[in-house]
Order: C-alpha cells, then sequence, then structure tokens
C-alpha cells in the first residue's frame, strides 16, 4: 500500500454522490461496479482504510452498497480484474 494514503471524508461524499448518479436510474445500467481507491497491495475490503467497492443495491433501498464477503459473482469479478486495479491507483 502506499504510504499515508487513507481515503478522506471529503472525498467519501464525492463518491458516494457519484455512485447514486451511476447506479441510479439516470446511471449506467450496465454497470456492475465502482472501485475507488489504492488497490495496488492486492487486498480489497469491503470499506478499508485505503479502498472500497460499490454495487448497484438490488434490494431497491439505496443505489448502492457496498460489496459483501457473500456477493459470491461479484467478488469473483473483483477477484479476476486485480491486476487492473493494482495498476490504477491516482
Amino acid at each position: 500500500m502506499n504510504e499515508g494514503y487513507e481515503l478522506a471524508k471529503s472525498n467519501l461524499d464525492e463518491v458516494f454522490d457519484f455512485a447514486e448518479w451511476v447506479f441510479g436510474p439516470e446511471g449506467i445500467q450496465c454497470l456492475k461496479l465502482l472501485a475507488f481507491g489504492d488497490f495496488t497491495d492486492g487486498e480489497v475490503g469491503m470499506l478499508q482504510d485505503n479502498n472500497i467497492i460499490l454495487c448497484r443495491d438490488e434490494t431497491g433501498g439505496k443505489a448502492f452498497r457496498a460489496i459483501r464477503k457473500s456477493d459470491g459473482k461479484l467478488q469473483a469479478l473483483v477477484k479476476d480484474n486485480m491486476d487492473f486495479l493494482a495498476s490504477c491507483f491516482k
């Protein structure tokens, strides 16, 4: 992990605003995941100090939610694309 990198609350507010749009009715319907943060260490969590991965909330509550360990297909999608995520640190 890049030393000193941590998701700031202001960054999360912007990410959540974007996620609300992108996973909402006017957003990109085919989008499965939205990843933000530092993935260079190959570790992925629901909401870690250095990254977050969001998905569409199919329950009809909010437009999005953090992925869970029980999201087998989404977890597999992340794992299959970890090399891409690890190469995209801002």
